[in-house]
């Protein structure tokens, strides 16, 4: 979901973007973690200018920014533990996989 959020802000900024196997990491989005990342690549002269329109966008604060995860967020990870201890399979990445130019 984070690499179809950001190529849309790309290409709506007017970059031009290219995402090798974009379809099928949306028929297996687990195949993401997998591969290491959704790799997102603008032409090469445009490289800065994408990284510092991305850097500009607002990021939402995470749990471990403001130090405390809350009720919520440890009732979050006990359910996931649950669930990979009952399934054998962990629930998806929320994060951003980001590589600096």
């Amino acid at each position: 979901m984070d690499a179809s959020v950001t190529i849309t802000a790309l290409e709506g900024a007017g970059f031009d973007v290219f995402v090798p196997g974009y379809h099928m990491l949306n028929t297996f989005p687990h195949l993401g973690v997998a591969l290491g990342g959704v790799p997102i690549m603008v032409r090469q002269p445009h490289v800065k200018e994408a990284a510092t329109f991305l850097a500009a966008l607002p990021q939402p604060e995470t749990a471990s920014e403001s130090g405390c995860i809350g009720v919520w967020g440890a009732l979050g990870r006990i359910f996931a533990s649950l669930f990979f201890l009952s399934t054998g399979t962990a629930p998806s990445l929320r994060g951003v996989f980001r590589r600096d130019p």
